[in-house]
């Protein structure tokens, strides 16, 4: 904001979500500079000044500033690898922007299937169990952020589960001397 040098000593600035009657929030600093924090993501507001005159006078309130708030994101999770398969389990690795997500919804199918079968964890990787040998399966990854938001999903991987190595045959075992 300007005002004349010398005339305020300092000012009291205010916001509110636009269309709002009330002022949410008041400030009054001695420097031409404001910060105003837990702002609601995506929201239009708007602000206005007071100068509080040397005079003991104050001013009239200044116009309205108009402003949007940024919307709140998170970083879906990048690089998503399979890793280590067997013929009933697989562990998956993937990447996260440093300190964004406190926890990770893994989400598997055998493939061209309508339900998905949801797995939380809360490091990078996730090992998969129960899966049905010779199987086609497909996966993603969902960060839960810090900052309460949802990513969007990562990429998705298709795999296919091994066949069992050991196999049910009846053992004939003779021993002769």
């Amino acid at each position: 904001w300007n005002q004349e040098e010398g005339t305020a000593k300092e000012w009291e600035v205010m916001y509110r979500k636009e269309g709002a009657t009330d002022w949410a929030k008041t400030s009054t600093v001695t420097a031409k500079t404001a910060t105003f924090d837990g702002l609601d993501p995506a929201t239009n507001y708007e602000a206005a000044v007071i100068a509080h005159c040397l005079t003991g006078v104050n001013s009239d309130l200044s116009e309205l500033v108009k402003f949007t708030t940024l919307e709140e994101t998170c970083d879906a999770p990048t690089d998503l690898q399979v890793k280590d398969i067997t013929h009933h389990s697989v562990v998956l690795t993937w990447k996260q922007t440093e300190n964004t997500a406190k926890e990770w919804v893994v989400n598997y199918r055998v493939k061209d299937t309508e339900e998905w079968t949801p797995q939380t964890v809360t490091t990078t990787s996730a090992t998969l169990e129960g899966l049905t040998e010779l199987t086609n399966y497909e996966a993603m990854v969902v960060a839960h952020c810090i900052n309460g938001v949802n990513s969007d999903n990562s990429e998705t991987v298709i795999f296919k589960t091994e066949e069992n190595a050991v196999n049910d045959y009846a053992a004939n075992i003779s021993l002769y001397p």
